[in-house]
């Protein structure tokens, strides 16, 4: 599970240069920059939750909605971006929904202790 997390935070971090990148040197592509950011910063957690250690249910739950809902929010925005169509209906809002989840399942965690 650890290094699950590590490759997928991984991934999301350079796929967020990478669009950084582009962005940089794409007219108009204020979209790229926007996932850029969301991947870099997601990215980023995800790695942090995994080099934590010890995955507690919260910790696994969360992390997964978030690294679901980034992949999915992070590549419409840059598909929408890019080809001027989304992956498909609404996966922008059920990706950002999915790291709100995400986001809310570690607060909830932090306040109660659990037992993994």
């Amino acid at each position: 599970m650890i290094r699950r997390y590590l490759l997928i935070g991984s991934l999301l971090g350079a796929a967020g240069v990478g669009l950084s990148a582009a962005a940089a040197h794409i007219e108009g592509a204020r979209g790229l920059q926007n996932a850029a950011l969301i991947m870099i910063i997601h990215g980023t957690l995800i790695v942090s939750i995994a080099l934590h250690g010890s995955l507690t249910i919260p910790l696994r739950l969360g992390t997964a909605a978030l690294a679901f809902g980034t992949v999915l929010f992070g590549c419409d925005i840059a598909v929408h971006t890019l080809k001027g169509h989304h992956l498909f209906t609404n996966a922008a809002p059920i990706g950002g929904s999915s790291m709100i989840t995400g986001w809310l399942i570690l607060s909830l965690g932090a306040l109660f202790r659990s037992r993994s």
